[in-house]
């Protein structure tokens, strides 16, 4: 096996902790339990605050900022806030946004929108990027099955991110989102960071969840991240290998410098629809299994140099540099 240090760019153990069990070393209830992550080498994990359409998402967004806190202040032994200069063998974690209505309510003004997002930061002490939406519609724009593009108040919000150097996350944005995300970032001169924390490619899996070429070239040019995603529906229906051909395929485009890891564990099991069982192939099911994701990327031909880069690498040059 190779021990490289991983860092991860999106799971769900907040969202689990919050709404299932407060039990962060659950290791049969959810892909990215706090052994899962030791045992994976896990030196950086991104603990994504996810919220539905439902009123009241605000108030549970904010729950799973103050189990981040909980978790540091419970288990200082397993768990850190990121520091770029600390060096430990605890599992640094930093938090992000799954779905802007973790701050915005479908009736608040846009200031108390705002001004929920700066409370939410206070909690974490720092959010690394937000989703604006997540597989359907909100106010600023058009989830992943939802046709629709960026609205007035998400171009206000990509302004204020913007301000504020937090990315924004192209991976559950509707096609026509991410393209007007592109068009407002150009014309207005942002600076904001782009990525794509948990996406494939479209290319080599037709799923809508997946990147089209141009946008993974967008991202890929303006120095972003794509995190590769574990699980099945965005890899193949049932072969382990293809996601190696996803890396590849990435690494064709031109993405050395741009490819992490955004394996997307979460809690599967009150999940209705039973198609989509397994979420994770066995190959890939948790997180102790990056030694053997990397072992076999290598055994492709990846470089040692390239393995280095999207286990670790890319992703804290992105980090450190905004």
């Amino acid at each position: 096996m190779i021990e490289k240090p991983v860092v991860d760019l999106h799971c769900d153990l907040l969202s689990f902790l919050n709404g299932v069990k407060n039990e962060p070393f659950a290791t049969e209830l959810i892909g990215c339990a706090l052994p899962h992550l030791k045992q994976g080498n896990v030196q950086l994990q991104v603990m994504a605050i996810y919220s539905d359409y439902a009123k009241g998402s605000v108030a549970r967004a904010a729950g799973q900022g103050q189990h981040f806190v909980t978790l540091i202040e419970n288990y200082p032994e397993w768990v850190a806030p990121y520091n770029a200069n600390r060096k430990s063998d605890t599992i640094q974690c930093l938090v992000a946004i799954e779905n802007a209505t973790g701050f915005a309510e479908e009736d608040d003004t846009l200031e108390v929108c705002f001004h929920q997002l700066d409370e939410l930061e206070k909690i974490v002490s720092r959010i690394l990027y937000v989703g604006i939406t997540h597989h359907f519609e909100n106010r600023f724009g058009g989830g992943n099955y939802a046709p629709s593009g960026l609205t007035r108040e998400g171009e206000l919000l990509l302004e204020y991110l913007d301000e504020k150097k937090i990315a924004v996350d192209f991976a559950h944005t509707s096609d026509q989102l991410a393209y007007d995300i592109i068009n407002y970032r150009e014309k207005k001169g942002l600076k904001i960071p782009v990525m794509a924390s948990h996406s494939n490619f479209r290319a080599v899996c037709d799923h809508v969840r997946n990147l089209p070429d141009d946008i993974a070239q967008y991202i890929i040019q303006h120095k972003g991240l794509i995190g590769i995603n574990f699980m099945r529906d965005y890899i193949h229906p049932s072969e382990p290998s293809m996601l190696l051909e996803h890396v590849a395929y990435g690494l064709a485009l031109g993405a050395e410098n741009t490819l992490a890891f955004g394996a997307d564990f979460f809690y599967t099991l009150d999940m209705p629809d039973q198609s989509r069982v397994p979420f994770f192939m066995k190959e890939h099911e948790n997180a102790t299994k990056y030694p053997s994701v990397l072992k076999s990327l290598e055994q492709k031909g990846i470089s040692d140099r390239q393995l280095n880069k999207i286990a670790h690498q890319n992703a804290l040059a992105f980090i450190n540099r905004i």
